[in-house]
């Protein structure tokens, strides 16, 4: 029963202990979020019949000029559809685009379709 005692400088101060432990739980709660949303996409999607077809449409940015513009990215939008006694997954892309001639300025100029649905 005997108490050891330490010496003062290698004693941490609670308010450091409890700090530390409210960012690593903030942390794995993020990391629990951000896990539930994907996977709640991901299951959505598991959903869908494979042999569905799947119809593709391209969107370039309104002004887009292959010879002077550069695709970087693009955005996805699955739809479900349904015809009168067909189904099947629309997919648009949504391409962003970036002026070549600003490919090495500070200020690039990315453009891109208005807005997602």
């Amino acid at each position: 029963n005997e108490l050891v005692q330490l010496p003062e400088d290698s004693v941490v101060p609670p308010s450091e202990i409890v700090h530390a432990l409210e960012e690593e739980a903030n942390e794995r709660r993020k990391a629990a979020r951000e896990k539930t949303k994907r996977e709640q996409r991901e299951r959505a999607w598991a959903k869908v019949p494979k042999n569905l077809e799947h119809r593709r449409e391209e969107v370039y940015p309104e002004g887009y000029d292959p010879e002077t513009m550069s695709v970087v990215g693009s955005d996805i939008v699955r739809i479900l559809q349904k015809e009168p006694a067909t189904f099947y997954v629309q997919e648009i892309v949504y391409y962003k685009c970036l002026l070549r001639e600003t490919a090495s300025d500070t200020h690039q100029r990315i453009i891109q379709h208005p807005a997602l649905p």
